[in-house]
This record gives C-alpha cells, structure tokens and sequence, in this order.
C-alpha cells in the first residue's frame, strides 16, 4: 500500500465527522477551522507533527476560475477533484443554479 492511501485511510478511519471525512479524503483539514482538531493515532503524532513543521505555511493553494458555458459547480467539484461543500464554502453566496459567464470562483487545491 502506498504511504499516500496509507495515510488517507488511517485519517480518514479516525476521523468520520461529516464533511470532515470528505475532505479528509484530499488529505487536508477542514479549512478555515481553526477549532478542528485533527484525531491522528498516538504511533503517528510524532511523524506527524515533523511533516508539518518541515512543510511550513498552508496546504492549500487557491485559484481562481472564470466561469465557462457549461460550467456546474458540480463539474467544477468533478475536475478539481474536491468536493462542491468546499467550493461553496470559499465562494458564499454563489446561486449555484445561476453560475454567469465570466463569473469567477476561488477554488481551493491542495499542495
């Protein structure tokens, strides 16, 4: 198994709140969250808290994206690979039944 499905299976099976499992299955955090707390088994903490300290700053990349004919945000949600809560989540407000042309979205990508 490889330490990328290895990881996602470990957070994701100690960590089934909700969204939070969704997103976890990009291998991120909730972002914005500042009181989630990330439930990582004890044997682990210490890998851990190492790769996070060496990788530094966030883990999430945004970009932004001029709306097209034919866009939904659920292809949207499709090509980025992450889910439509997260899109919706950076971009309150948006009538997702409304999208315009030229319109632009922040969408989220991890690093």
């Amino acid at each position: 198994m490889g330490r990328y499905l290895f990881w996602r299976q470990t957070l994701c099976g100690f960590n089934r709140e909700g969204l939070t499992f969704f997103i976890l299955l990009l291998l991120i955090t909730p972002p914005g969250d500042d009181s989630y707390f990330l439930k990582v088994p004890a044997e682990y903490s210490d890998v851990l808290e190492r790769t996070l300290r060496d990788l530094g700053g966030d883990l999430i990349n945004m970009s932004v994206h001029t709306i097209t004919k034919g866009d939904t945000v659920y292809a949207l949600s499709r090509h980025f690979n992450i889910p439509v809560a997260l899109i919706l989540q950076y971009n309150p407000g948006i009538k997702v039944n409304l999208l315009q042309i030229g319109q632009k979205l922040l969408i989220p990508a991890v690093r």
